[in-house]
């Protein structure tokens, strides 16, 4: 994350007001204001935060409208003097501050509505952190590092603890099959007749069942049971929750402390990756890695064609030389940079400028007269450059070298699309 800080514009002076002083700008401040947009115009600005005195909120009222960005105004940002009710510049305490002058100057501050600087720190710091936690850190894009640096591990956590809760639920059947139903036997019932004379006594003869038998069940299919399940291997889990928390705790880290380029988080998640996987073969786990770890492979691919992701149309149109950066970016689409409004193009020459561009359009127009050497490549397309035309695989135009001390030079490197170095 990068930070832009910016003093507010001059504003009016007051003295002796029966409220707490608040000023707006005066007129230097509000031309200020203005420069300020122009001086910006450049820069990819995702927030603008201030506190809520007037003076600042003018100040950032014109970047605000030209970009059309939210103005997040933080009380605790609020400046030292937040119960004085006089107001002059800093530059102008010691020579027409008087009596106010002397009383800061002697740290009497809660006599003149003053916060002591240690408490003003304070205030300060914590509000800023308040403001940062709001984005865990982040800015815009904190509530998606929170999900993945929480949210994913969370979520594969408790797939893997279900997935266990069922596999020891699981019932198989036994290797003899159910047991088959009971089949009753013919001529349980029967009926008998005696013959008289007998000298044992009584003949019996036997004339079957009195009632049909029951005829006989079908016997049941026998199932197969299953072959039974290879074990697991205890904590398999372990290397798929480690590899995901670690690749996570990475990105966010490299987040904080350095903000590259895209296609660096997709190296150092490859890269956390595929140690973690190196580890998991003594535990046969991180299954789940290695998918992980063949879908990045694909956005590593297009890291090496897109030095952004940034996707559109993107005109950049300095003013002066200042306003001129020496690196510009852009993905997808269109970019043109136009130097032939600079004021002062004097002042160009003896700088490089570069331009990195993935797949479409990039044009560069130099002011008329500026010297000017160019070197221009692309893996694919067409190179216009100067009074040069070439087209086709791999072109490249100039020959590689530092800045020239005596012209401006451009260096433009494309992926795939046309390129155009030119005075208007």
């Amino acid at each position: 994350m990068h930070v832009i800080l910016v003093r507010h514009g001059r504003p009016e002076i007051v003295v002796d007001s029966p409220t707490v002083a608040d000023p707006g700008l005066d007129e230097v401040g509000r031309w200020q204001a203005e420069r300020l947009t122009a001086w910006l115009a450049c820069e990819e600005i995702d927030a603008v935060v201030t506190s809520p005195k007037a003076r600042a909120i003018q100040t950032a009222a014109g970047l605000c409208a030209a970009r059309g960005l939210e103005h997040r105004v933080v009380a605790g940002l609020d400046e030292i003097d937040r119960g004085a009710h006089t107001y002059l510049p800093t530059e102008l305490l010691p020579t027409e501050g008087g009596e106010y002058w002397e009383m800061i100057s002697q740290k009497r501050y809660d006599e003149i509505g003053w916060d002591p600087p240690e408490a003003f720190r304070d205030r300060v710091v914590a509000a800023w952190g308040g403001y940062l936690a709001g984005g865990w850190g982040l800015g815009s894009s904190g509530p998606f590092w929170l999900l993945v640096v929480v949210g994913v591990p969370v979520a594969f956590v408790v797939w893997l603890v279900r997935r266990g809760a069922a596999d020891d639920t699981h019932d198989t059947l036994g290797p003899d099959g159910p047991p088959p139903a009971p089949v009753s036997s013919p001529g349980a019932a029967s009926s008998t007749a005696e013959w008289p004379g007998d000298p044992a006594g009584t003949a019996r003869l036997d004339l079957g069942p009195t009632s049909p038998p029951t005829p006989p069940t079908e016997p049941r299919r026998q199932v197969r049971p299953e072959p039974p399940r290879r074990p697991r291997e205890p904590y398999s889990w372990v290397p798929t929750l480690l590899g995901l928390s670690l690749t996570a705790i990475a990105l966010a880290v490299l987040r904080l402390t350095v903000a590259p380029d895209w296609p660096a988080y997709v190296a150092l998640a490859l890269t956390t990756l595929g140690a973690v996987l190196v580890l998991s073969t003594f535990t046969r786990g991180g299954g789940p890695l290695v998918v992980l770890g063949v879908a990045l492979l694909p956005l590593l691919a297009l890291a090496s064609v897109l030095p952004t992701l940034r996707v559109g149309e993107q005109v950049v149109r300095p003013t002066s030389a200042a306003q001129v950066q020496s690196d510009y970016e852009h993905g997808v689409g269109r970019f043109e940079l136009d130097l032939d409004a600079v004021s002062d193009p004097d002042d160009l020459v003896g700088r490089t400028i570069r331009v990195r561009a993935g797949i479409g359009e990039t044009s560069v127009w130099v002011p008329e007269g500026t010297p000017v050497v160019a070197r221009a490549s692309v893996d694919a397309g067409d190179l216009e450059i100067l009074d040069t035309r070439r087209s086709g695989v791999g072109q490249r135009v100039g020959t590689s070298g530092g800045s020239h001390p005596d012209a401006l030079t451009i260096v433009v490197d494309q992926s795939l699309g046309r390129v155009v170095v030119d005075a208007r």
